[in-house]
């Protein structure tokens, strides 16, 4: 088997992202990424996976500010259209590796929605990520969906949002 990538329709113009230092700009770190590696990710992937269940974390970039603490990569005041093709990117992506023998059949027992700010992403965009993930990775009997928000942005639809997802677990606290 041999491992291609989807084409990436999320591309951001004229606007480096906000990074910190290099150990988390994106995870995993970038200086851990060698091209040797990609042969044994290949073979990896190809061969069916030891267990049945799945974490999944969806890393959403879309930040109202950057806050002081924070070293992930994000974008602030991106437009609804960027936050659109970042969605249809994503759900290429699991598409992707959904069809591969390592994860084809199995499900997932928890879904993280972190970032940046998932709950800037408009309630549509969100439920087509959601749908899109479910039908890709099914969700029947996942233990816990968590959905990160910050308390400015923790609204009446964010908290929709995460019911939608079917999110059995509920924490809170600040991000931001």
């Amino acid at each position: 088997m041999v491992l291609r990538m989807p084409a990436r329709t999320f591309r951001p113009e004229n606007e480096p992202p906000f990074t910190g230092n290099y150990f988390v700009a994106v995870y995993p770190p970038v200086s851990f990424w060698r091209r040797a590696d990609v042969p044994r990710l290949s073979e990896v992937l190809g061969q069916p996976g030891r267990s049945r269940d799945l974490t999944l974390y969806v890393h959403i970039p879309f930040c109202e500010r950057k806050c002081d603490f924070c070293f992930y990569r994000s974008y602030t005041g991106r437009p609804l259209s960027d936050m659109a093709a970042y969605v249809d990117s994503l759900l290429a992506e699991v598409r992707h590796y959904a069809r591969t023998p390592f994860l084809r059949g199995r499900r997932l027992s928890c879904v993280y929605f972190g970032g940046g700010t998932p709950s800037l992403l408009p309630p549509l965009l969100f439920r087509r990520l959601a749908e899109g993930i479910k039908l890709l990775l099914p969700w029947e009997g996942m233990r816990e969906a968590t959905f990160e928000c910050a308390p400015r942005t923790g609204t009446a639809s964010s908290t929709t949002r995460r019911r939608w997802a079917g999110e059995p677990c509920r924490s809170r606290g600040p991000t931001a």
